[in-house]
């Protein structure tokens, strides 16, 4: 359990820096951050403007959600010792279920806060 704890905040830390680095900084550089697919999937999923998006706002979002994401189905699928292709299959469903539940939850909250303007 402790070593769980400590992969799973090693990960984050890692994935969260180089999504920082690579996504938010040189995105933001590169104009690139509302058509990332993250983003292109909010809009299409929630109805959402992007005239409505503050790319730092949404940047920084997705950089504390993807590395959150990846890094807890990777702490959850390493944690039991399972036949490698049950390794597999489960961590892609939980990838998966994960994704669409983050996304699902933080496209309400920004369709509430468009609505409410």
């Amino acid at each position: 359990m402790k070593n769980s704890i400590v992969l799973f905040i090693i990960s984050y830390s890692a994935l969260f820096l180089l999504y920082f680095i690579f996504f938010y900084l040189i995105g933001l550089k590169k104009k690139s951050i509302l058509n990332s697919m993250q983003v292109q999937f909010l809009k299409v999923r929630h109805n959402i403007k992007e005239k409505n998006l503050n790319p730092k706002k949404i940047g920084i979002i997705i950089c504390l959600i993807d590395p959150l994401i990846i890094s807890l189905t990777g702490t959850i699928v390493t944690m039991p010792k399972w036949h490698y292709v049950i390794s597999l299959l489960l961590g892609f469903v939980i990838l998966i279920a994960l994704i669409y539940s983050f996304y699902e939850i933080l496209g309400r909250i920004l369709k509430r806060k468009v609505d409410k303007k």
